[in-house]
């Protein structure tokens, strides 16, 4: 039923957008601003791929940068909205970095009201999304991340143990979005919910509703196109992407943990508790928890700089936040819901590159190996192996969790050297695959070379950005990479991980718009090592 109205509602967008953008086709070219030339048929072409999911969302974003070759930036006709599409490196990082306060927010809708959960740090605008960035910013300082560590070695033991009594191929981005889902259960919640037991049919409400944040299921996608082409219709009738039960069922836990720990004066250290412990300061506090945050922000470890910087808090009402349970539901559920597809996402791809590169997989061994000789695996351990920074970072070069980002512009900005002037309301596009896999910024771009980073500082700047770049990058970005690094240790020192028949040759990715997957899945063989 739904594939039957999606095609029906495709068929009236196709027809709409045809009468739409023939009128606007000379947008860009009347506020004398350099775009890609286009022609009505080649919107609908373009229409046509992202309604009917022909193409993977690396394709789509490769077609739009190609789009404006030779330009630094240009203006396309948009799907929806008209953008502006960033290809040069310099205007990125001035975007993002240098002249943030101009594009600080992002064009998601946010609906507080009809849909609680879009109230997290992601989605928020202006001074809340401040506020809350600046409330937030000591949870995942190094010394958080330290504490966080045996949680995160524990659960890969736990899929090193899993993989032991397996004795067939198995698919790699089932596995380790199990370590995912387990890593942020734990971290977040305080819960231990042994997720890779889901693969062998054991049931779980948890990992459950985890997953169907990620499903993109056809009922799903009609909603989506419905958000995306008719916004203010679809709020009207509250339409959201997420569904209720889901809500449902992220509201209760949250409230159910605050109640038990109230109840029992039981503390966790977890993300929950953090901002648990953050919404009793405001209360105990009220205006004085500014002062308080600032004693914070002035007092930490120089790895932690980049959580602080640029947090300017100064404005005022810009610490005038009241965190709410609902708050505390929709940063929560956003830690698990984002942060468990992007990392599996970054764990799937190492695996392929490390099954397709065995020099650079014996290398790593040998590191870690190494490092391990003389003591245990630790937090400081893990940090100091260089040769799996380099790994982790090429991977997220090739294959970026999120391949593009989007900023909205908040005052009108001139682009500094030129007459052009991006106005207030424009949306930003920054195609982040494109740019880390064009070889004018990374030579030979399809080869996996983690020499590439053996000084990250000689990585131009605006060139590098899996996780974004200024203010408003992943806060969670730390832990995300630390999560990958445990991970690949625990497993290279048991196995040789090698590609399995099973995989489908040449890899090739879904026609997804929303997650990034392999056709067929990557089939990974773990081969026991046998160490002299």
């Amino acid at each position: 039923m739904y594939i039957l109205i999606t095609a029906l509602l495709g068929a009236l967008i196709l027809l709409l957008f045809y009468i739409k953008t023939s009128q606007k086709l000379h947008y860009w070219r009347d506020r004398n601003f350099p775009y890609a030339k286009t022609t009505v048929f080649q919107l609908l072409r373009k229409t046509s791929i992202f309604v009917f999911r022909l193409k993977s969302i690396d394709a789509v974003v490769k077609d739009m940068y190609d789009s404006g070759e030779g330009l630094k930036y240009f203006g396309q006709i948009g799907l929806h909205k008209n953008e502006i599409v960033l290809r040069d490196p310099d205007i990125v990082y001035k975007v993002m970095i240098k002249d943030f306060s101009y594009f600080m927010d992002r064009p998601f809708p946010v609906d507080e009201k009809n849909d609680p959960l879009s109230a997290h740090l992601f989605g928020l605008k202006g001074d809340r999304w401040r506020a809350l960035r600046y409330k937030l910013a000591p949870t995942f300082t190094t010394g958080k991340l330290r504490t966080m560590f045996k949680q995160l070695a524990e659960s890969s033991d736990a899929i090193v143990d899993y993989i032991s009594h397996k004795r067939e191929s198995l698919d790699a981005k089932q596995l380790v979005y199990s370590y995912t889902l387990d890593i942020i259960a734990s971290v977040a919640f305080g819960m231990k919910v042994d997720a890779h037991k889901y693969l062998d049919g054991e049931k779980s409400e948890f990992v459950d509703m985890s997953l169907r944040f990620f499903q993109m299921t056809n009922r799903r996608f009609f909603k989506f196109i419905m958000i995306t082409f008719f916004e203010r219709f679809s709020k009207a009738v509250g339409i959201t992407l997420t569904e209720d039960d889901v809500k449902a069922f992220f509201f209760a836990l949250v409230k159910d943990i605050i109640a038990h720990r109230k109840d029992t004066g039981r503390k966790s250290n977890d993300f929950l508790q953090l901002m648990i412990n953050i919404k009793e300061q405001d209360e105990k506090h009220g205006a004085k928890a500014g002062e308080i945050k600032k004693e914070i922000l002035t007092n930490h470890e120089e790895d932690d700089k980049e959580l602080f910087e640029n947090l300017d808090t100064g404005k005022k009402g810009t610490l005038h936040f009241e965190m709410t349970d609902a708050h505390l539901a929709a940063n929560t559920f956003i830690f698990i819901s984002g942060g468990s597809e992007t990392t599996a996402t970054a764990l799937t791809f190492a695996l392929l590159e490390l099954s397709c590169n065995t020099a650079v997989q014996l290398k790593l061994q040998d590191e870690i190996d190494s490092a391990l000789i003389d003591q245990e695996l630790s937090f400081a351990t893990v940090n100091s192996m260089t040769y799996l920074n380099q790994v982790v970072l090429e991977v997220l070069r090739k294959h970026p969790p999120i391949s593009l980002m989007n900023r909205h512009c908040v005052q009108d900005y001139h682009i500094p050297g030129t007459d052009h002037v991006i106005r207030k309301g424009d949306e930003i596009v920054i195609p982040t695959s494109s740019i880390q896999n064009d070889p004018e910024n990374f030579p030979d771009p399809e080869v996996f070379n983690p020499d590439r980073f053996q000084d990250p500082d000689s990585i131009r700047k605006g060139t590098f950005l899996p996780f974004g770049m200024g203010p408003r990058f992943c806060i969670a970005m730390r832990f995300a990479i630390l999560s990958v690094k445990v991970l690949l240790v625990k497993l290279l020192i048991a196995y040789n991980i090698k590609m399995s028949s099973k995989t489908k040759m040449p890899i090739r990715m879904k026609t997804e718009f929303f997650t990034k997957q392999i056709d067929g899945g990557l089939w990974i063989d773990f081969e026991p090592r046998n160490k002299i």
